[in-house]
């Protein structure tokens, strides 16, 4: 009977070992799959971040072109510039929106039998006429309003790489 006991006992004896092999062997496998989740959610981080990074660049190029769109409209019938004509303002028209209106403002003063002044649509500010009847001060637009616009332009591809993963567009 010593002899089967024995042999319990030592049976028992491998089985606990293998269980103490078995559990041992599955602490390791939890330790890596909690790893690989921290990797994975460290990847996903990244990927969101660049995600966040591409939108707000996409956003600001939205905004940015908006903002040219809006800069490169007539301040009188709203639409894409015919000849630009612009005033120590700043303010953009088309010159025949310009000149249209000036001679609105004219003929409106003559059949009154008023003096008429000239002011910007815009601001409301006196402009001064030059001998041709014509405001002063006038000049063909490629000014302020569009030198920015390159510089702009340049400076997106720049933000772009910043905001991809390993700076590549």
């Amino acid at each position: 009977m010593e002899s089967r006991l024995k042999a319990g006992f030592a049976k028992l004896e491998k089985k606990e070992r293998m269980i103490r092999k078995y559990e041992h062997n599955l602490q390791g496998l939890e330790n890596r799959l909690s790893e690989a989740r921290g990797n994975v959610e460290e990847r996903m981080n990244n990927i969101m971040t660049a995600s966040h990074a591409h939108a707000d660049v996409h956003n600001e190029m939205v905004t940015s072109l908006e903002q040219i769109t809006r800069d490169l409209e007539c301040s009188i019938c709203w639409l894409l510039l015919s000849q630009p004509q612009t005033f120590a303002r700043g303010h953009v028209f088309c010159e025949d929106c310009i000149e249209d209106t000036f001679q609105t403002i004219r003929e409106v003063a003559s059949e009154a039998g008023d003096e008429y002044h000239l002011q910007c649509p815009a601001c409301r500010a006196y402009l001064e006429e030059d001998e041709e009847g014509s405001a002063s001060a006038r000049v063909p637009v490629l000014n302020a309003t569009l030198q920015h616009i390159p510089i702009e332009v340049e400076q997106k591809p720049a933000a772009l790489r910043m905001a991809s993963p390993g700076g590549k567009v």
